[in-house]
């Protein structure tokens, strides 16, 4: 899950000030805090940058997962081609996929609920 909005909101930010600084219009700023669609990495950089925070702040996946993306991209950006964008594209993917799983447990969930109470 991506954190724009809460670390906006702690550096006192508003969208409209982020929208203005990176050229975006507030209401893809909105959608972006919502996640009702993909930010661009580039996007994601830019608002990191302006917010003053580094870019796996904004970003918010659990330990072990998130751990190896970063030591990847510290450890081998020197000596390969694997860049942050490369780095945050699978980190996004990883959230995707969380995402993704987590709501079919909840539609599992709803399903086994309904057929408790409507049976």
């Amino acid at each position: 899950m991506l954190k724009i909005k809460q670390i906006r909101k702690e550096k006192n930010v508003s969208q409209d000030y982020l929208a203005q600084k990176t050229g975006i219009s507030k209401g893809m700023i909105i959608n972006y805090e919502k996640e009702v669609i993909d930010i661009p990495i580039k996007k994601l950089v830019q608002i990191a940058n302006i917010l003053e925070v580094n870019v796996w702040e904004l970003i918010e996946i659990e330990g072990e997962k998130k751990d190896e993306i970063q030591n990847r991209y510290l450890l081998e950006e020197p000596q390969s081609n694997y860049s942050l964008e490369n780095a945050l594209r699978e980190t996004i993917n990883i959230l995707k996929n969380d995402v993704a799983e987590e709501r079919k447990n909840n539609d599992f969930l709803k399903k086994v609920i309904e057929s408790k109470l409507f049976t």
